[in-house]
């Protein structure tokens, strides 16, 4: 029987709500909570999907310690700007990560996320979706 992959998503903008589709509807996933600082598109998001809204991820992973993997879909400058703290704070409570793309906005950063990943013996992502277009 194949693993079943237990996930949270923070960042519940148009891409976090892609995200949550997509886990949702993968066998081998289990959409498991929710997160957004703004309170209305968490909750929003966790009413569609049907899991429990936070508005930290500190609580989200706290609460749930079967979440194996965050995603994050944080927006910021350029989209990438706000995906440092998140990720920072995924991996030091001992989740994979699975980032979307860019990495970051800045390369010291991006450097750094990979580093405390690699640090933590943990899995890294970005996901660049547009690779062959």
């Amino acid at each position: 029987m194949a693993k079943i992959f237990k996930a949270g998503v923070v960042g519940m903008g148009g891409i976090g709500n892609t995200h949550a589709n997509c886990i949702k509807n993968d066998p081998l996933a289990e959409l498991v909570a929710v997160c957004d600082v703004r309170r209305e598109r968490a909750d929003d998001a966790a009413a569609k999907f049907g899991v429990p809204a936070y508005y930290s991820l500190k609580d989200m992973l706290t609460a749930h310690p079967e979440i194996e993997v965050v995603h994050v879909t944080t927006s910021g400058f350029e989209n990438g700007s706000w995906h440092y703290d998140p990720t920072i704070e995924a991996l030091d409570m001992g989740r994979h990560v699975l980032v979307e793309k860019p990495i970051s906005n800045s390369i010291e950063e991006a450097r750094d996320m990979v580093a405390f990943a690699r640090s933590k013996g943990l899995y890294l992502g970005c996901d660049l979706n547009h690779y062959f277009s």
